[in-house]
């Protein structure tokens, strides 16, 4: 769950990256082939484990947010005029702050039921 968390801002932030028709499938591929990276990457750190599962989790958040992403133009072409022709100054720039993000969500403390007592 938390593999397809990490994965839904990219997928939502990557289709404002790319212009025309197919830029929600080139999200997807973005997100699917950054996935494969990092997992290939963990099979030769010795205390990381790469999964296939992990991948297939990634590409899950990352199609989960494109489809958002697909939702929230596609309503706001529709309900709010002055977002037709918004697109990201520095695309590239809002990818890295998302893939950042993600990258520090370790860090974010996890709260049990009994630590709350």
């Amino acid at each position: 769950f938390l593999n397809i968390l990490l994965y839904v801002p990219i997928g939502i932030c990557a289709p404002f990256a790319f212009q025309g028709r197919w830029r929600f499938l080139f999200a997807i591929l973005l997100g699917s082939g950054l996935s494969f990276t990092v997992e290939y990457l963990q099979g030769w750190l010795p205390m990381r484990v790469s999964s296939a599962g992990d991948l297939a989790s990634n590409s899950a958040g990352t199609l989960a947010g494109a489809g958002l992403a697909m939702w929230i133009s596609h309503w706001g072409y529709h309900e709010l005029p002055w977002l037709r022709g918004l697109r990201i100054r520095y695309p590239i720039l809002v990818l890295l702050a998302c893939f950042l993000a993600g990258q520090c969500f370790p860090f974010v403390p996890n709260y049990r039921l009994p630590h709350l007592r």
